[in-house]
């Protein structure tokens, strides 16, 4: 029924579905929400992976619909350069609207 994996626990997708709707401990539910919120992640991780892919196949970089006024600014107030994994990550982090 449960196994544990690091700090993940996995339940069998049957199980899941019983815990969220008809739990009989306070556990289940737990367990149940922590399953169902791994597999969001999980199918927009991949979601994203396979549009990654989509548009590296097709030769483009994408379109970036951020305004890169934050990031110029971001970067002037810097002392050092931003690293090409650094600035890919000020990117996604303007594209999801956390700055």
């Amino acid at each position: 029924m449960y196994s544990r994996r690091g700090d993940y626990i996995y339940t069998d997708g049957v199980f899941y579905v019983q815990f969220i709707h008809a739990p009989e401990t306070v556990e289940q539910v737990v367990a149940a929400r922590e399953r169902l919120a791994f597999e969001e992640l999980l199918l927009l991780q991949v979601s994203l992976l396979q549009e990654r892919n989509r548009a590296q196949r097709s030769g483009g970089e994408g379109v970036s619909i951020v305004d890169t006024s934050t990031c110029d600014e971001l970067r002037g107030v810097l002392d050092f350069s931003l690293t090409r994994g650094q600035e890919s990550a000020l990117e996604e982090i303007l594209q999801v609207g956390l700055l």
